[in-house]
């Protein structure tokens, strides 16, 4: 009797998993035109939404800058880096829709080296 007692309640956990697996899982992944940036450019992000079902790319969505607010502003989908941020700066965004946030994407400011040529005949 006991060993029946004890199979239906592990049975009975089974089928509690097995219906808490079932429930649909997603998230939002976050993307950008680019990972690095210079100073006066922007970037751009979008937000894809991934369900069991699939994938959509989705427009509402907030962007928020996580870290690295200093040294650019956000409008929209839209990271202008400011023309003052410092070469290896980085700022952090991430997107949100309801209780649902993205991963975080990482923007690294990156100053070209200017290179003087100097020719004497």
């Amino acid at each position: 009797m006991k060993t029946k007692i004890i199979a239906l309640l592990l049975a009975m956990v089974l089928v509690v998993f097995s219906l808490a697996s079932c429930g649909e899982t997603e998230s939002l992944r976050l993307a950008a035109d680019k990972t690095t940036a210079k100073p006066g450019e922007v970037v751009i992000f979008n937000t894809t939404h991934v369900t069991k079902k699939g994938e959509v790319l989705i427009d509402d969505v907030t962007y928020e800058i996580t870290a690295g607010s200093e040294f650019a502003t956000l409008a929209g989908n839209k990271l202008t880096i400011s023309p003052e941020a410092a070469d290896g700066s980085v700022v952090s965004v991430v997107s949100k829709k309801g209780d649902l946030v993205s991963n975080q994407l990482n923007v690294t400011v990156k100053i070209p080296e200017s290179k003087l040529s100097i020719s004497a005949d």
